[in-house]
């Protein structure tokens, strides 16, 4: 019986064909605009998570000034040991994002993403990074087969593992750094002095102390001063760096954007769906003179909801689920747990207001 009352409402939905597509369409594009939204805003609090967990651990970054005529500054052996041996005590990190090139380049369009320090999987736990360095780990949609291992400083690095979906890296200058495409290297501070001389200059410029004595600060700022590469040191909890401003600001516009486009989608979904049963109204009086129960009412009115505005936009829900990053497809599939939620309510709420009305009122 509730098979065939479902197929009545499927039915019923049918004959009102134009209206019944242009309903479900504007809800399903509503909806994956929604999921969409909401996945920039959990990629933007990811990263501001990352952000919090430098300031908690009383970060010092640094801004560069680079000798004049694009000569690249020679990093002293004795500026290498003292980083070498803050990032083997896990008191700094470094990351070389633009100049990490592999020895064998023809194998990734862009260059590797290079972390240099043991303190890198507790930092940023959401990465999931291989352990222990040195060890690379491949893009969650990167479709090339590297082999097992790829050559970085001269070194044959092993490729163990694959990012997660969805990853990003958070630096305090470059901001988010999107690694789905790239290929992530762990490298030992001993690997620093076996990079070339762009990428050596760049793991200065990028360099992370967690909590500094200010001496430690001074000494690497002088050091590399007497080579012409002039660091400005700038404490993450006292000063916010542009880029995470920039994400703050992302992240509050984002979260913003889908709250408004979550009440509009609920608020076009309540409209449709009582709009939608009233111009049915007839067809549903005609039922209950017959003696059809409530729940078979129910059940009529379900799948007359459902043809028009769950089905499809489940649908595309769905495929968006399966083809887009980790953050569209969690968020795709949380905005379809909420619209099932929002059409149970709405066919119990419709369910209501067609059995307790006169029967007169509704023919």
């Amino acid at each position: 019986m509730w098979l065939r009352e479902i197929r009545g409402g499927v039915a019923l939905a049918a004959r009102r064909w134009p209206a019944t597509v242009g309903v479900a369409g504007v809800v399903a594009v509503m909806c994956v605009m929604l999921a969409l939204t909401l996945s920039d805003v959990w990629a933007q609090v990811g990263l501001l998570r990352s952000s919090a967990v430098l300031r908690d651990q009383n970060a010092t970054v640094f801004s560069s000034s680079y000798p004049p005529g694009g000569v690249i500054a020679p990093i002293s052996d004795a500026v290498i040991a003292d980083v070498a041996n803050l990032i083997d005590e896990r008191e700094a990190y470094t990351a070389v994002i633009n100049n990490g090139f592999l020895d064998n380049p023809q194998m990734y369009d862009d260059p590797p993403l290079i972390l240099i320090g043991g303190s890198a999987p507790d930092l940023f736990p959401e990465l999931a990074l291989c352990d222990p360095a040195p060890c690379a780990m491949k893009g969650a949609d990167r479709t090339d087969d590297p082999g097992s291992s790829v050559r970085v400083a001269g070194r044959r690095i092993p490729l163990t593992s694959t990012l997660p979906p969805g990853a990003s890296f958070f630096d305090p200058y470059a901001g988010a750094q999107k690694l789905d495409q790239r290929l992530v290297v762990r490298l030992s501070a001993t690997d620093i002095p076996r990079l070339i001389p762009e990428a050596r200059e760049e793991a200065m410029t990028r360099l992370v102390l967690l909590d500094p004595a200010s001496r430690t600060t001074d000494a690497i700022v002088a050091g590399n001063a007497r080579k012409g590469l002039f660091l400005v040191p700038h404490s993450l909890t006292e000063q916010q760096t542009t880029a995470y401003r920039n994400s703050l600001t992302t992240a509050v516009m984002y979260a913003a954007a889908a709250l408004a486009f979550l009440f509009l989608v609920f608020v076009a979904f309540a409209a449709s769906a009582t709009d939608a049963v009233d111009r049915e109204s007839r067809s549903f009086a005609i039922r209950r003179l017959y003696g059809a129960s409530n729940a078979a009412v129910a059940a009529r009115i379900s799948g007359f909801l459902a043809a028009g505005m769950l089905i499809a936009p489940l649908m595309l829900l769905a495929a968006l689920a399966l083809v887009a990053g980790a953050f569209a497809a969690h968020a795709a599939i949380w905005i379809g747990v909420v619209l099932v939620v929002v059409f149970v309510v709405l066919v119990f709420r419709v369910t209501l207001r067609v059995t307790t009305r006169p029967i007169g009122d509704l023919v």
